[in-house]
């Protein structure tokens, strides 16, 4: 005796585990680079460490979140990312503000001098200040800044690096279609 089978029924199996994980991790994806852009345009700047002379307050390769404060609001134990060139970044601690002549001295936390007196950095004018530190999240600056500097150059968004993020996801997606096994249904 031949089957008849209604082909209308069939159907694909999926998982809703799976569905709902590569949900979550995209959109986390996405809303991490349009956090990042709508911070730049607040003003919040990233920064990945790549010394010890922060430590043991700020480690290597933490990413540190500054934010420019108005000099009057900066205070003796704060942590400030400052540069002399624009080039290169230092974030240290305050241990000094004269405020007649808008300067900070800065310090490593863990340079001390024989005395055990810390060892204070050259002082710097406010307008070299680039931010004060929020928050950092150790380990991840490397991770942070990549994607940043994907996604923004200079002052402006780069298309480009957004184009090539949202184009990695959607290779991936349909790499892990072409290769996941796929189940059928078939009623009778």
């Amino acid at each position: 005796m031949e089957k008849n089978y209604n082909f209308g029924l069939v159907y694909q199996k999926f998982s809703k585990k799976k569905l709902i994980i590569s949900s979550l991790i995209k959109s986390l994806i996405f809303g991490f680079i349009a956090m990042l852009l709508v911070g730049y345009f607040l003003g919040y700047r990233i920064y990945n460490v790549m010394g010890y002379s922060s430590e043991p307050d700020i480690h290597y390769g933490s990413v540190v979140v500054d934010y420019k404060v108005p000099f009057k609001e900066l205070k003796v134990g704060d942590y400030i990312t400052w540069s002399r060139t624009g080039n290169s970044f230092v974030t240290h601690v305050i241990i000094e503000i004269d405020y007649e002549n808008n300067s900070i001295t800065t310090s490593q936390t863990n340079h001390f001098d024989d005395d055990g007196i810390v060892s204070p950095d050259t002082p710097i004018k406010y307008e070299n200040v680039y931010g004060k530190v929020i928050f950092t999240i150790p380990k991840l600056g490397s991770v942070f800044v990549g994607i940043k500097n994907l996604i923004l150059t200079g002052r402006s968004i780069n298309i480009l690096g957004i184009m090539t993020i949202v184009l990695t996801i959607t290779a991936i997606q349909l790499f892990g279609s072409f290769i996941k096994k796929e189940y059928y249904i078939i009623k009778e």
